[in-house]
């Protein structure tokens, strides 16, 4: 049976690209290169960072409890978000490139 769900396009990437995870934790946003165990603060070490991702941009953002939303174009220097809400969920990207935040209280 066939899916009913596009098969999403391959892209092609660089031979120079490094893989790195990057991850959210409750002392900030930390980087682990491919084929290591070697775990490099990235930034927010003092914010308890529940969700670290990227838009189709290439921008980092982190949504924090209780210290709100942050971007990076790096992933090291950070700059808070005017948001509202102080707890950050998640974040999800519209097809016109907006950015929604899901966030506590909504």
């Amino acid at each position: 049976m066939a899916s009913p769900f596009p098969k999403a396009p391959r892209v092609a990437q660089p031979a120079s690209r490094t893989l790195a995870l990057t991850v959210a934790t409750a002392r900030g946003v930390h980087r682990i290169p491919a084929g290591t165990t070697k775990n490099l603060p990235l930034g927010l070490l003092s914010r308890d960072v529940g969700v670290v991702t990227r838009d189709p941009g290439g921008r980092f953002l982190a949504g924090t409890w209780g210290g709100g939303a942050y971007e990076s174009a790096n992933g090291t220097d950070w700059t808070e978000l005017a948001i509202d809400a102080r707890d950050v969920w998640c974040f999800a990207f519209g097809p016109d490139g907006a950015t929604y935040a899901g966030v506590e209280p909504a």
